[in-house]
């Protein structure tokens, strides 16, 4: 059982459980202080999030042809 124990995922999940410790407080207050988005902001967000989605299907289709 000792043979299979594996120390670099042991430090792995250390080091990611650390990095939420220490990242998790500046990240809750950069999303209180960040600017919030207006409508229009979020409608061109959309708009080139779904121009990326359809670039992305055109370019599957041309490879699949």
């Amino acid at each position: 059982m000792l043979e299979s124990f594996d120390w670099f995922k042991l430090a792995q999940a250390g080091f990611f459980i650390a990095m939420l410790v220490f990242i998790w407080p500046r990240a809750k207050q950069m999303w209180r202080q960040s600017p919030k988005g207006s409508t229009q902001d979020w409608m061109t967000y959309a708009a080139l999030m779904c121009g990326v989605v359809l670039f992305i299907l055109f370019l599957i289709s041309m490879v699949r042809s």
